[in-house]
């Protein structure tokens, strides 16, 4: 709780202030660091769980709009589960022919092996060869988002979040 984060802080100033050569400096912003550490982990972070929900709502809508430019992108507006890499990876190797990592080019590579890594789609994106390489980069970042949206409204209580530092320990 708060006096524990108080009392580690000031143990924290008192083992910097016994450190031999210690620059006084770094032991006075360390210490208010350590302090100002504590009171947020004890007051927490203002937090809009109604403004998190609109957000994801608005994410959402957005990964079904990469999902439709996606299949407008595809032969036949083939619809490609983007969260797949099997199925990115078919798109991309199989049905639109688009030349795979250098690493993977080797004579006979099956598609469960070429990849779908983030720096290849990126590769891929830059050359301008097919908008399916920079729509499976945005998809995966906007999941992210959304992910990370869900994860700290799992752990807001009420209209506070509370960290864990871990400065002093």
């Amino acid at each position: 709780g708060f006096r524990a984060d108080i009392l580690a802080s000031a143990s924290l100033a008192q083992r910097l202030r016994a450190t031999a050569g210690l620059d006084p400096n770094v032991v006075r912003t360390e210490g208010k660091v350590a302090a100002a550490l504590g009171w947020m982990e004890h007051v927490g972070l203002g937090f809009d769980p109604s403004a998190v929900r609109a957000a994801v709502g608005d994410l959402r809508r957005k990964l079904a709009g990469i999902e439709s430019a996606a299949a407008a992108a595809m032969p036949d507006g083939a619809r490609v589960n983007l969260g797949s890499p099997q199925q990115v990876a078919e798109a991309m190797y199989d049905t639109l022919k688009l030349p795979p990592p250098s690493s993977n080019a080797q004579q006979g590579a099956k598609t469960a092996q070429l990849t779908t890594k983030d720096d290849a789609l990126r590769s891929l994106r830059d050359r301008r060869l097919h908008p399916l390489p920079g729509l499976v980069l945005e998809y995966r970042a906007v999941s992210r988002a959304i992910a990370m949206c869900n994860s700290y409204a799992s752990l807001a209580r009420g209209k506070r979040l509370r960290c864990d530092w871990n400065n002093t320990r």
